[in-house]
């Protein structure tokens, strides 16, 4: 990938969509696809562009997406008024530092979307460097110098900010024979420098890939990493560790116990996600395989947890409920997840293509000590478009974007016809089609 990136924002143009719906204490599985009302999927209009990563701030005003194509990346950012359909550009374009960057391949936002962190991991060839913008007069200007990665680190494979985003973590899984490691950085107003936040974490041992996915609590002070390679033995059966902030030494320090995985290829860790105050985490496993005998590959895993700290001492994370399975053989199920600020609402994202479905994503409510399905699943529109490859949800949970970077129009698995797509839905009341009930509706 060679050329530029560029991030602008869309307002929408007036309309009558429709606005958020109330929290239901009644959930329904279904496996029709969610509704389109008044809703615009976000697109590249020319061949060999791939869209949908993408994250939504908390206060669901704004949305980043970026683009790979055949000149480069392109990192889009996007703001939503309630009050209309359509979107219009915001703010100027952000170039990519250098040809084949990969810019924009991982995104995060704080939590009113005035502040970006983005991440190219393929920065000098593989070292990998992550950039931070504000926006200020309808203008993108960098903060602080470029993040830069070591070697052939990968350094801006994942990324999170904090609430605020004075704090940065990013991971870095190429790092020291793919030990992987993490590094946290805290933004000095005053010297406008983003400064190391204790050591590097790193991983347990070579080959663990640490550092694939990173997640920050709201405050910046816990921060879940995934290694989804690890586990030794060359068994793949990957780990997730927690980590606090240890503001008297200055140190970042595990936090509780380490959630592995338990069968071969189970990938725990390719996907994490903390909530606002660091309380709950969502874990996936995109290469777990469905049952104990290995049958059903690829199928996919989440798990989420609980944190139990009746004994300050001895913090431990517990599971809530039994997870979720993918129920076919490369449904990748988990290959992106998410939770919601209070953690009682999860998103996941199955990208793989069983049965020609292009992917799909659900959302959970945790109700009366169970995870029950809020409404119906949310199926790809075309054959091999990678519909959950990214997934993003806003703090109250009422809302979703989900990124399909390879959709193309034709419903086919050509590469090179990708243009990409992102699609956001609401939680609102359904009335078409005879439904009347809430369900997840596109918009926007």
């Amino acid at each position: 990938f060679a050329g530029t990136a560029h991030v602008h924002a869309h307002v929408q143009q007036p309309n009558s969509m429709s606005s958020h719906g109330h929290m239901m204490r009644s959930a329904s599985a279904s496996a029709s696809s969610s509704t389109n009302k008044n809703g615009r999927s976000l697109r590249r209009d020319d061949t060999k562009q791939t869209k949908g990563i993408m994250t939504l701030s908390d206060d669901e005003k704004e949305q980043l997406l970026t683009d790979f194509h055949s000149r480069g990346l392109h990192a889009q950012r996007h703001r939503h008024l309630q009050t209309a359909i359509g979107w219009k550009p915001l703010g100027n374009e952000i170039q990519a530092s250098s040809d084949r960057d990969r810019a924009g391949s991982a995104v995060s936002m704080n939590l009113d979307g005035s502040r970006v962190a983005i991440a190219s991991y393929n920065h000098n060839n593989g070292q990998g460097h992550v950039r931070v913008f504000d926006l200020v007069d309808d203008v993108w200007n960098q903060i602080g110098r470029d993040l830069d990665g070591l070697g052939g680190d990968s350094h801006g494979n994942s990324v999170s900010l904090s609430n605020d985003g004075l704090r940065l973590a990013i991971g870095a899984p190429n790092h020291a024979n793919y030990m992987g490691t993490t590094r946290v950085y805290t933004y000095d107003t005053d010297s406008d420098s983003w400064i190391g936040l204790g050591s590097d974490i790193d991983g347990l041992r070579s080959n663990d890939f640490q550092g694939a996915a990173v997640s920050l609590s709201g405050d910046g002070q816990l921060l879940a990493i995934g290694a989804p390679e690890g586990g030794g033995g060359n068994q793949l059966k990957g780990y997730a560790r927690i980590f606090k902030y240890d503001d008297t030494q200055s140190r970042w320090r595990q936090f509780g116990n380490t959630l592995e995985g338990e069968y071969y290829q189970a990938t725990v860790g390719s996907a994490c996600a903390l909530n606002e105050d660091g309380t709950r985490v969502a874990i996936a496993g995109k290469f777990h395989p469905n049952d104990i005998d290995n049958l059903m590959r690829l199928s996919g895993h989440v798990k989420t947890y609980q944190l139990d700290n009746s004994d300050p001492a001895s913090p431990k994370w517990v599971p809530m409920g039994e997870g979720f399975f993918g129920d076919c053989y490369y449904q990748l199920l988990g290959d992106s997840v998410d939770i919601n600020a209070v953690g009682d609402r999860i998103a996941i994202g199955a990208s793989g293509n069983p049965f020609n479905t292009g992917g799909k994503a659900a959302v959970y409510q945790w109700l009366e000590e169970e995870w029950v399905q809020l409404g119906s699943d949310i199926f790809g529109l075309a054959i091999g478009e990678g519909f959950g490859t990214s997934i993003s949800i806003s703090a109250d949970g009422g809302r979703i974007a989900v990124g399909s970077p390879k959709f193309d129009d034709l419903g086919d698995d050509k590469d090179f016809l990708d243009i990409g797509q992102a699609r956001i839905f609401d939680y609102i009341f359904d009335d078409t089609s005879g439904k009347e009930d809430f369900d997840w509706v596109q918009v926007g």
